[in-house]
């Protein structure tokens, strides 16, 4: 049960992004969705003699990457190894590139197919691609359809697949974030990032205690470093797939949660 089923009581309709990936799917006669990245800088592709190209587009069956001043990085149908990197996290792949085009005079586009050897590349893409597909579909909540409380113009609702909600209340006057609430299911495990005075904190919840985050006890956090990294991780992949209001309106949280990832391992979360 998510966050909003105690304010709405009812399911949110799938979203335009999300009709308009399975429209270009049977258009296209692909199997898997696309997850399209708004930040080109989440994630790189690294092929042999060190050509690394920004990931324009992703799902479990192929990639597509952006590489700059480059006429001809690859030709139709070569097949290599290669390393995608997400924020700091890395997985080897095995793919061929089955489309080239340039574009943008000093940009080349490269479709790649990705053939799966292991499972580790297949977890990999489901840990970014889940999340993401989770933040795609975040809708706002129109003011009429929450409790009281929350219908003042300084608290913004959005609700996904998963469940997967967001509560943002901004500053009066000036929009600013003040604080916000993240929440999304990982497998059984109930999970939150909150932000609040200028700090971002990681929550799990184990499913046997899901109750006590509807009554609004005190939340079980987090002992295990590589959970919290997990979480922590999941959750910035929802806000940086997000809608563009949503993403702006959570630019901060995903700052700190971008930094928190990215330190060196002596500073881990």
């Amino acid at each position: 049960m998510g966050l909003f089923d105690k304010l709405l009581g009812r399911k949110m309709h799938r979203s335009d992004a999300a009709d308009a990936e399975l429209a270009a799917m049977v258009k296209d006669g692909r199997m898997h969705a696309r997850m399209r990245l708004h930040d080109d800088t989440v994630a790189t592709l690294t092929l042999p003699n060190h050509l690394i190209g920004r990931v324009v587009d992703i799902s479990y069956g192929g990639i597509a990457a952006s590489f700059a001043r480059a006429k001809s990085p690859l030709q139709d149908s070569v097949q290599c190894e290669g390393s995608l990197k997400i924020l700091g996290a890395s997985t080897a792949l095995l793919v061929t590139a089955i489309r080239v085009v340039t574009y943008h005079g000093d940009a080349t586009l490269v479709g790649f197919c990705l053939h799966h050897q292991a499972a580790g590349g297949l977890l990999f893409l489901r840990d970014f691609i889940e999340p993401s597909r989770c933040g795609e579909s975040l809708a706002l909540i129109a003011p009429e359809l929450r409790q009281a409380r929350y219908q003042g113009s300084e608290w913004h609702c959005w609700r996904g697949d998963g469940p997967t909600d967001l509560i943002a209340q901004t500053q009066p006057g000036t929009g600013a974030l003040r604080e916000a609430i993240l929440t999304f299911r990982l497998n059984k495990t109930y999970c939150e990032l909150t932000f609040k005075g200028g700090v971002i904190q990681v929550g799990i919840i184990r499913q046997e205690d899901e109750s006590t985050l509807l009554n609004g006890t005190a939340r079980a956090m987090a002992t295990n470093v590589d959970d919290e990294v997990r979480v922590l991780r999941a959750g910035l992949y929802i806000l940086l797939a997000s809608p563009a209001p949503c993403r702006a309106l959570s630019a901060s949280m995903i700052a700190l949660a971008r930094d928190r990832l990215l330190l060196p391992a002596s500073g881990a979360v």
